[in-house]
């Protein structure tokens, strides 16, 4: 897995020629942690083949006459990897198109952080919020108010996190 995990790291990479490229440390260790059985390794080896692939369908190495082979060899590990798959009697949780792996586009994780600071803004009363939305800074309930206050909390809380752990850094080949 590290093997294919570097060659995926590594190819149509141009920084080859010029500095060390190798796979990251957290990266490496986030796989030594997860590879717990024979599915683990079918489901990483078939990722990071289709990393390979992808640099391959998208780059102007289509023009090599080798890019034929290569998407060839990579769709015969990607099917060798889905029958593994299906061996151990997993492969539709882990077909390619399974949304809950797919990362989260980073629009909707930068509106819902721009959603939870100006709903944190508008609860604690920062006054230039309350006016501009035209409610008066005072309010007259105070458990509402300090309902609104434990809300926010909670949801900047839940958007920092989200924003934060869901979905891979953008750039990144990350299993």
């Amino acid at each position: 897995v590290m093997a294919i995990g570097t060659l995926a790291l590594c190819f149509n990479n141009g920084d080859v020629f010029e500095r060390e490229v190798k796979l990251r440390r957290g990266q490496t260790c986030v796989i030594f942690e997860s590879v717990q059985s024979m599915q683990d390794v079918y489901r990483l080896f078939r990722e990071f083949a289709a990393t390979i692939g992808a640099k391959c369908q998208g780059s102007v190495i289509t023009r090599d006459p080798n890019a034929r082979v290569t998407m060839e060899t990579v769709e015969n590990i990607e099917t060798l990897c889905e029958k593994g798959l299906e061996e151990c009697g997993v492969a539709a949780k882990y077909a390619p198109n399974n949304e809950a792996e797919q990362p989260v586009e980073w629009w909707v994780r930068l509106a819902l952080m721009f959603l939870s600071i100006g709903y944190f803004s508008y609860a604690w009363g920062i006054s230039a919020v309350m006016e501009g939305k035209g409610v008066a800074p005072a309010q007259k309930n105070v458990y509402f108010d300090w309902m609104q206050k434990l809300c926010s909390l909670l949801l900047l809380f839940v958007g920092v996190v989200w924003v934060g752990i869901m979905g891979k850094r953008l750039g990144t080949a990350e299993p």
